[in-house]
């Protein structure tokens, strides 16, 4: 015969939430010695207050450099692009320039991001320019000639929500606006409607800033190369081998180098391979992957210095 699970407990023993809790159990001295915790005082009662956001007091200078540092694989590809808005550029200018340079590389960032991080640093900036070339001033709160004037000033503000934030928010609210009016027949009475009309702008271009220039014009790929090679005189003879080699029309593959300088006696102890010649080359700017391992012309010239030493 099978128990029933019921019979094991006394239905007299077990708790009810809804029934009255005994009478006498608490003891009133017990619980007057029960210490919750001390009041709150006025400071810690107030509401929490969010800290104001810590001001970036780097120059713009300083803040390109520690994006070139922050992105090493990117560095060439950030002071080419800066180097390029010399002279302003489109952003379907800028889109092309940076997809040339991605041609042979990989970046989990897309030309805008490239935009948005060389604006954030003070390397370049939005601008328009009239058809004579010059910079146009902003013009908040203008009207021009026969418009309506619009609260606020003639621009169009960004709502909140909207997605944008930074240099891309203060652009969407430099957008011009005016005032414009329709009228139609509801059947019974003409009704005007007054609406913002959002005029057409000539477009922004991208330009460097001089203290983004400054910063591309003060990189020596020369003289980083140079004490690459003296920090490494026992390899200098391996980083020329793999320099005068990767001059072929083309560039050279990864096992060509491999079988170019594996087997040197140099890189025995400790053990080396050409992958460690060729990453120290790119990040000088010595070599560069165009479908093949090429020697830049800050690599050629190195070669022609080491040609000049020995012929003296």
């Amino acid at each position: 015969m099978e128990a029933d699970v019921r019979d094991l407990f006394d239905e007299d023993a077990l708790f009810d939430p809804f029934e009255d809790g005994p009478e006498g159990d608490v003891d009133p001295a017990a619980a007057a010695q029960v210490t919750i915790g001390a009041p709150l005082s006025a400071e810690e009662a107030a509401p929490a207050v969010a800290a104001a956001p810590e001001v970036d007091e780097r120059t713009a200078q300083e803040r390109f450099r520690d994006l070139l540092k922050e992105t090493p694989a990117q560095r060439r590809v950030m002071l080419a692009l800066v180097d390029f808005c010399r002279q302003p550029k489109t952003g379907e200018e800028m889109d092309a320039r940076t997809e040339e340079l991605l041609r042979y590389g990989f970046s989990i960032y897309s030309p805008v991001v490239f935009r948005e991080l060389l604006e954030e640093a003070g390397a370049i900036r939005y601008a328009v320019f009239d058809d004579d070339g010059n910079e146009v001033a902003e013009t908040h709160g203008a009207v021009a000639e026969g418009e309506a004037p619009v609260e606020g000033g003639d621009r169009c503000g960004s709502a909140p929500g909207d997605g944008l934030d930074g240099a891309a928010a203060d652009r969407a609210d430099a957008e011009p606006c005016a005032m414009s009016s329709e009228e139609y027949f509801d059947g019974q009475e003409t009704v005007e409607l007054e609406f913002l009309e959002v005029a057409d702008e000539r477009p922004g271009l991208w330009v460097a800033t001089p203290e983004g220039l400054e910063v591309v014009d003060e990189q020596d790929d020369a003289g980083e190369i140079r004490d690459l090679l003296a920090a490494e005189p026992k390899y200098l003879d391996i980083y020329h081998q793999i320099l005068d080699f990767c001059t072929e029309d083309g560039g050279r593959s990864a096992k060509e180098l491999d079988r170019l300088v594996n087997d040197s006696p140099l890189l025995e102890e400790p053990r080396r391979y050409s992958g460690y010649f060729v990453g120290r080359l790119e990040r000088k700017g010595a070599l560069e992957w165009r479908g093949g391992w090429c020697t830049t012309q800050a690599g050629r010239d190195m070669i022609a210095e080491a040609l000049a030493e020995v012929a003296q």
